[in-house]
């Protein structure tokens, strides 16, 4: 896919998410992958960011289908926690959830462990993204990294890792996963 045609999706992206009070920026407009950084604030002190970029494939596997990956990091600061905890946190959070992962990302480079949720939307080739699509996928998926933000505080404030993952495995007994 062409960086002139990522860049023209990814403004238009934009403007649809300013409409629902997002706060966005498309950054290396003039780089091969350009990427959308979007922000909604939702309380005093917490703010939903979600990173949009394209995903390469060669040509003869994308002929009809582009790849708009999504992608957040959870907010919370997690650089307490071991990072075994955070491997099973990811799992069970994997096992619970419909659509997208949970990623464990180690500290590397001077940036502190993380846990990411990603998700990788097929689209037309031709077209714009569908505002509703877009809109939908991504509602659905800001639940999933609440629920996992929420259970990381409570790991953060003081309950044991165990009790945090016996809640995700009855959420999932409860769904029927």
């Amino acid at each position: 896919m062409e960086r002139k045609r990522k860049t023209t999706d990814l403004k238009f992206l934009a403007e649809f998410l300013e409409e629902m009070e997002w706060e966005t920026e498309v950054i290396g407009e003039d780089m091969a992958n350009p990427v959308l950084a979007a922000v909604l604030p939702m309380e005093e002190d917490y703010e939903a960011t979600v990173v949009f970029t394209y995903i390469d494939l060669p040509e003869e596997d994308a002929e009809y289908t582009k790849y708009l990956q999504i992608y957040f990091s959870l907010e919370p600061d997690i650089s307490e926690i071991p990072a075994e905890e955070l491997l099973t946190f990811a799992n069970q959070m994997n096992l619970l959830t419909l659509m997208g992962h949970f990623v464990y990302v180690p500290a590397a480079d001077g940036q502190p462990q993380r846990v990411d949720f990603r998700y990788v939307l097929p689209l037309d080739a031709e077209k714009l993204p569908d505002e509703g699509i877009v809109g939908e996928t991504l509602l659905n998926l800001m639940k999933y990294t609440q629920t996992a933000e929420a259970l990381l505080l409570r790991r953060i404030a003081g309950d044991p890792m165990e009790k945090v993952l016996a809640e995700i495995q009855a959420a999932q007994e409860e769904s029927g996963r």
